[in-house]
């Protein structure tokens, strides 16, 4: 029982050290910072402040394709914004998970 608990609780550490954009790496925070100009041009639905977080992938021709927020109201506003924005920055790994933070002040 306790290697079942010692397995897991790696595994989800490797999940949480691998899915996020690292504010550390200045090439990921290239990135970020253009992925949230796109989101600043973007009109989200009214309510209160939130954060969203969107998770994504780059392929292989440099475009970022999201695959999946935690807001269903904002879903749509936010694929429509992102999916296949090809993009500037450089040094991402091509078809990696990224989570990127998103907190919406309205």
């Amino acid at each position: 029982m306790n290697q079942l608990k010692l397995v897991f609780g790696i595994c989800l550490l490797f999940l949480f050290t691998q899915s996020g954009i690292s504010s550390n790496n200045p090439k990921l925070k290239a990135v970020q910072t253009e992925l949230v100009s796109l989101l600043n041009q973007t009109q989200f639905e009214q309510g209160k402040v939130e954060t969203i977080y969107v998770n994504f992938i780059i392929n292989q021709k440099g475009e970022a394709v999201v695959v999946s927020t935690n807001d269903e109201k904002n879903d749509q506003i936010l694929k429509n914004a992102i999916n296949y924005h090809k993009l500037k920055a450089t040094g991402y790994e091509v078809n990696k998970l990224y989570t990127l933070p998103i907190v919406i002040k309205k």
